[in-house]
């Protein structure tokens, strides 16, 4: 992570209450009163409390992470702390973080999330129009949009384009009726497409050329398990939050996976591109390839460096209402 290593790190929470990224210790002879210090002094080689409890490496609630040779040692505290979110600087807010699940999402968190992505990622593209679109429970009548119209949904099951997976069924709650689906991003995006609910967008999964098998996204998903599927082939499948086991990864061109959140979202999630190429709900910036999405077209605002989302035919009646459009266009 380069010059801001430091800032990477991952807290713990109790009853979802970040715990204060401090440490209490006496530190002022013929005194009882406990003094606070950075939890970045604790096992830095310096002693700051007295009695020493700040470099000692068992008996405390904290926990230890990183390697001190590759720059990435530091302490969180708890007992149950973890590894894997990044926190805001100081002057940001001390309680604020990030967790790495949602790094890297276009979002530029307290203000470093870009620049720490940019440096710890394989690929330099941060997009800047970050859609973040989860179905909770599969609902995907839920969005704003179809509430609004009174539209009316059931239950389907999602089927798979390479066949049944043992072990495994995804039930979905759709409208009955075709809706409009260039507005939508995500699991929203890819569940109506690939269910055949959307009126003109294609379906993502539909390109991909080979199934997911038991051996597929090496190095990702270690609690995996191998099952089969269509009865001719292993697969691997992982366990939800709620104890159900599911296959909802989309395979990159580049051997990468990614979650079906993922796909069709405005973000190069994959470093390739391929979890955004074949998508019918954004557009491209011609100078950058950035994606952003239709409703940032023609909006007065420019979202491509080269203005080609506002200066384009279709922008004509924008452009004469708009003084900067009209003088750049």
């Amino acid at each position: 992570f380069g010059t801001v290593v430091m800032e990477v790190m991952r807290l713990t929470t109790i009853a979802g209450v970040l715990l204060q990224s401090k440490f209490k210790c006496n530190r002022a002879f013929n005194s009882d009163k406990y003094m606070e210090i950075p939890v970045s002094w604790i096992l830095d080689g310096q002693t700051d409390c007295l009695e020493g409890e700040d470099e000692e490496s068992e008996g405390h609630e904290w926990t230890i992470c990183g390697d001190k040779e590759e720059g990435t040692f530091r302490v969180v505290p708890g007992k149950q702390g973890t590894c894997e979110v990044m926190v805001c600087p100081r002057d940001y807010g001390v309680d604020q973080f990030v967790e790495f699940d949602f790094l890297c999402d276009g979002i530029n968190s307290c203000d470093i999330e870009n620049e720490v992505c940019t440096i710890s990622r394989d690929f330099d593209h941060i997009n800047k129009s970050a859609r973040s679109e989860i179905c909770s429970d599969r609902d995907l009548c839920q969005l704003e949009e179809l509430v609004s119209k009174n539209v009316s949904c059931h239950v389907e099951e999602f089927q798979r384009q390479f066949g049944d997976i043992f072990g495994t069924k995804i039930l979905v709650n759709v409208p009955t009726t075709k809706v409009e689906c260039n507005g939508m991003f995500g699991e929203f995006y890819v569940f109506l497409s690939c269910m055949g609910w959307c009126l003109d967008s294609v379906c993502p999964l539909d390109f991909q050329e080979t199934p997911l098998y038991h051996d597929s996204c090496p190095g990702q998903y270690p609690d995996r398990v191998s099952t089969l599927a269509n009865n001719s082939y292993l697969t691997f499948v992982t366990m939800t939050e709620g104890g159900d086991y599911e296959d909802s990864y989309f395979q990159c061109q580049n051997r990468r996976c990614v979650e079906l959140s993922q796909v069709c979202d405005l973000i190069d999630d994959c470093g390739d591109l391929s979890d955004e190429e074949h998508c019918t709900n954004h557009k491209v910036c011609e100078d950058t390839g950035n994606l952003i999405a239709h409703s940032q077209v023609c909006d007065g605002i420019y979202d491509c460096f080269d203005l080609s989302d506002e200066c384009n035919q279709s922008c004509g009646k924008e452009i004469l209402t708009n003084w900067f459009l009209k003088a750049y266009c």
